[in-house]
This record gives structure tokens, C-alpha cells and sequence, in this order.
């Protein structure tokens, strides 16, 4: 097998699949890319094979359901966001050593696939849950609004799977130069990062605000994957 040192793995991403993420993915290439290599380099130096990544990840979700419900709120909150980080970087990896050890599989990718659905949907009803430690007895539950906007997001997420599948395509097509493509692509990407915005508009005291905010992105984006498959689908499509 081909030894790949953290160079090799670098140069690799940004010959080919950097602008495809850049895209929609901005937050993660910006923020999780490079900590993503040292971990895939350190792996492969190690022997821990992808799966072994995917599974630490699925781990962290857990761990950060368990953290919204019995950590201190400030505590909760700095725990969310760390571990989020966190999966982030092992999402980042799995996928890296997988590819550089030639161990790409269907079933690796399905795993990979789900556990990022599962991490999405656990995140933002964790930081909801924290929302409603922190306002009990509010009018609209912040647990609900997080469960609502992870029900959109895997919604959403599905909605684009099932359409390339169908379509035949293994990629999501690159960001139209639109205003509304471009705002789409900025919008998706700060997405990817809200964990971390959740921890500062606790500390601001909007948490309320985004929990609402990201209902609606996700509700939207539900929407519009939907719209966007039936039309790749429909005849003449």
C-alpha cells in the first residue's frame, strides 16, 4: 500500500475535490479540513481503519445528546460545541483514509452517510434542549424546534441522495453564479458551523433566535430539494 505522508494527503484533496466542496461546504474546508489530514495521517500511520473513525464519531453523538441533558448549561454548551468540532474532524478523516488506503467501500460510505444525518439531527435538538433548560415553561419548546429542523435536514438530505441516485450522479452539481445560488452556497456552509455559532449565541443570550433561524433554513432547504429533484426527474426535466 502506498504510503501517504500529510503532504501527500493535502495535495491530493486540493488537486481535485476542494472546489467541489467549496461550494456548499465552505465552513468544513475552512475550519475541519486541515485537522481532518493530521487525524487521517495519524490513522494511517497507526493502522485504525475508517470504519474505526466512523464509529468514534457515531460515539461523540451520543455523547453529545448525553451532555445537553446533564452537564451544567455553560458546561453543556462549551461540550456541544467541542465535540461537534470534533466529529467534524473525524468526518473529515473517515472518508481520507478510506481513499488512501483503498479501502473505499459501499458499506463504509453508507455508515459515513448516516452517521452525518444522526450527528445533524442530534446537534440541533441538543442545542435546543439547552434552550429549554435555560427558559423552562417557554411558549414554544426549543427541543421541538430542534427536532423539527433535523426532521427538515434529513429530509433535505435524502431528497438530494435519492435524486442523484436516480439520476445517476455521485456528486452535487457546483453553485450556480447566482445571487441565490451564491447566497444558497454561503448559507449551507455557515451551516456546518453551528455548533460553534450555537455557543456564541448562548453566550449573547440569542440562542432562541437561532433555533428559530435554523428552523426556517432547514425548512426552506427542505423545500427547495425537494422542488429541485422532481424537477431534474420530470420529463424534460
Amino acid at each position: 500500500m502506498k504510503q501517504h505522508g500529510f503532504k501527500d494527503l493535502v495535495t491530493e484533496y486540493l488537486s481535485g475535490r476542494v472546489w467541489q466542496e467549496l461550494a456548499g461546504m465552505w465552513g468544513v474546508v475552512v475550519f475541519f479540513r486541515l485537522p481532518g489530514f493530521a487525524v487521517a495521517w495519524l490513522a494511517l500511520r497507526l493502522g485504525i481503519p475508517a470504519i474505526t473513525l466512523t464509529l468514534i464519531g457515531l460515539l461523540t453523538t451520543g455523547l453529545i445528546a448525553l451532555s445537553s441533558l446533564v452537564l451544567p448549561v455553560p458546561l453543556a454548551m462549551a461540550a456541544i460545541a467541542g465535540l461537534a468540532v470534533w466529529f467534524q474532524i473525524l468526518d473529515c478523516a473517515d472518508g481520507t483514509v478510506a481513499r488512501a488506503s483503498g479501502t473505499a467501500s459501499p458499506s463504509g460510505g453508507f455508515a459515513d452517510f448516516a452517521s452525518d444525518i444522526l450527528w445533524r439531527a442530534v446537534c440541533l435538538a441538543a442545542v435546543g434542549t439547552v434552550a429549554d433548560r435555560i427558559a423552562p415553561g417557554a411558549a414554544v419548546s426549543g427541543l421541538a424546534i430542534g427536532l423539527l429542523a433535523g426532521f427538515c435536514a434529513t429530509f433535505a438530505r435524502l431528497m438530494r441522495s435519492h435524486a442523484r441516485a436516480l439520476t445517476g450522479t455521485d456528486e452535487e452539481p457546483a453553485t450556480r453564479l447566482t445571487p441565490g445560488g451564491l447566497a444558497f452556497a454561503f448559507l449551507s456552509g455557515l451551516d456546518q458551523l453551528f455548533a460553534l455559532i450555537a455557543l456564541f449565541a448562548y453566550a449573547a443570550g440569542w440562542l432562541d433566535a437561532l433555533m428559530i433561524g435554523a428552523a426556517i433554513y432547514h425548512g426552506l432547504d427542505a423545500g427547495i430539494a425537494a422542488l429541485g429533484g422532481f424537477r431534474k426527474l420530470a420529463p424534460g426535466g
